[in-house]
């Protein structure tokens, strides 16, 4: 009777403990300034942390296209139409960038952060969604989305950044890190990978730029929203610089066969490819004949992303483009929104939707054309497949920099776009056959990983869950002010010292000259004598 009493409290606290390592918590994933390439890339994250019994909230600044019954999601129709104005269709990112104003908007999204952030602290039915639960964890995107830590304040919950870039300009000095501005260029300046001594100069003033705008500008003002939206006054009011030090995790869409090699703290994780699944290998009807009939000579794989709509491009660069693919012995797939141009060559497919991944894997395929942001390029190279790089906006330019200076793509230029010089590249990506053979060497540091970048993000924010509340994971960096973090205190100490110690030199020795020369004068009155 003993054992058998023993045998059932062992099953009941075997039971009880189980229950309690396997009980999923409430995670809310925060994308309010965002494009819908973000949603892409953090999606994957949240259906597989649905699969593992967690219960997900996903609010973003798009209706979802494919979305999951199993996941609660939050569109504020106030956001949408903020958001849309600024990467939807009524924006023209090309024009932009023919106009030289392409950079400027990282200032207009940390505008754009104030403004999401005021607007739905006074949607109550943002609110009510905030409060009808309590959330464990709050996972947050990168940009200029620290309104988020409102509700981790709420409900003092553990929060992860995810970083759909290579790691932010202004997280150097917010996270203590080292800037490393002598050879990593800043992301929104597409200085060269040499830099010489007027970038490096520049480059210096980059990550304390980014970082004061953000303390000193964004912050006051969102904190003004939050405290307005919770009601908190005295010393309830929300202070984002210090919550910022509280960051458990960073989930970073970056690796370094696609980045600079960086000196990174252990918060940061790269995940970079995570969004990627294997090909299916079924191509629509249409877009599979094409292509498989496309023989020796192969395709070529047009896109330029969600945000950037080439069908407003000027008939100027539409005509190089055009002109540039009809001369050309390959045929073209191009992810096209709108009707099809009448003067679209017959060797282009187009189409409003691609299944790019399968594109890409298909074996006929030659190179891509793209506009070089992460996903695209991370694709591209799981697939081995050479990039011909259009950067329009964001890092971009710095993808694409990296990705020549490695040598598996070549880059281009929208604004003065000649027919010649884009057929011209393309002759290069189908006949030097460096361009594959870099690629195919980007693909194996890519891809040889210990674990998937999934499992590998599933398993980090399940640890975040796991582990209380630490901070070991983050440079101690992060309590010191930015000029004691660059040493610039001690190198002043020196410097200073040694102009003492000069001064002093020069002083006596000043000192002895006059001294020398007044004994050595003679005397006027002995001369008359």
């Amino acid at each position: 009777m003993e054992i058998s009493k023993k045998s059932l409290l062992f099953l009941i606290l075997t039971f009880t403990l189980s229950s309690t390592l396997t009980q999923g918590a409430n995670i809310l994933f925060f994308l309010g300034v965002s494009t819908y390439s973000h949603r892409i890339l953090v999606w994957p994250l949240a259906e597989k942390l649905v699969e593992l019994g967690h219960d997900v909230t996903f609010v973003s600044s798009y209706q979802p296209k494919n979305p999951n019954p199993n996941i609660t999601e939050f569109v504020s129709k106030s956001l949408q139409e903020l958001i849309d104005a600024k990467f939807g269709d009524k924006a023209d990112l090309i024009e932009l960038r023919e106009l030289g104003e392409h950079t400027k908007i990282w200032d207009d999204v940390e505008e754009l952060g104030v403004t999401m952030c005021e607007v739905l602290m006074k949607d109550p039915e943002y609110i009510s969604l905030i409060k009808s639960k309590r959330y464990d964890l709050v996972v947050i995107d990168f940009l200029d989305n620290e309104c988020a830590l409102g509700i981790v304040r709420y409900h003092k919950a553990k929060f992860i950044i995810f970083d759909t870039n290579h790691p932010a300009m202004w997280q150097h000095d917010s996270f203590g890190m080292p800037a490393e501005t002598s050879w990593v260029p800043d992301l929104p300046t597409a200085y060269p990978h040499d830099m010489g001594f007027l970038h490096r100069f520049a480059n210096t003033f980059w990550p304390l730029r980014w970082y004061f705008n953000r303390v000193y500008f964004m912050y006051p003002k969102m904190e003004a929203a939050i405290n307005e939206g919770f009601g908190w006054v005295g010393d309830e009011r929300i202070s984002l610089r210090e919550m910022e030090l509280d960051t458990s995790l960073v989930l970073m869409n970056s690796h370094f066969s696609v980045d600079y090699a960086r000196s990174l703290p252990p918060l940061y994780i790269p995940v970079c490819g995570l969004h990627i699944k294997p090909a299916t290998n079924q191509l629509p009807k249409d877009i599979q004949k094409f292509a498989d009939e496309s023989g020796d000579s192969g395709f070529i794989y047009v896109s330029f992303g969600s945000a950037v709509q080439f069908s407003k491009a000027k008939p100027q660069l539409r005509d190089a483009f055009f002109k540039a693919f009809e001369n050309s012995p390959v045929r073209f797939i191009w992810k096209w929104e709108g009707p099809r141009p009448k003067e679209m060559p017959s060797n282009v497919l187009t189409a409003s939707w691609m299944p790019q991944a399968d594109v890409l894997a298909h074996p006929k395929i030659k190179a891509f054309i793209t506009h070089a942001g992460l996903l695209g390029t991370s694709e591209a190279i799981v697939h081995a497949v050479p990039l011909i790089a259009f950067p329009c906006f964001a890092e971009q330019d710095y993808n694409s920099d990296r990705m020549e200076h490695v040598g598996y793509g070549i880059r281009m230029e929208f604004v003065g776009l000649k027919q010649q010089d884009l057929h011209n590249a393309i002759v290069q990506i189908l006949t030097n056959p460096r361009y594959k053979e870099n690629m195919l060497e980007i693909q194996k540091r890519f891809t040889d990983r210990q674990n998937d970048p999934l499992d590998t993000a599933v398993w980090w924010t399940e640890y975040v869950l796991r582990n209380k509340k630490s901070r070991l994971m983050m440079p101690l960096g992060r309590y010191q002010y930015w000029f004691v973090r660059r040493s610039l205190d001690i190198w002043g100490s020196i410097i200073g010292i040694i102009c003492i110690f000069l001064g002093i030199i020069m002083g006596y020795i000043l000192c002895r000259s006059r001294t020398n020369g007044a004994v050595s004068q003679p005397d006027p009155s002995k001369k008359n004598r």
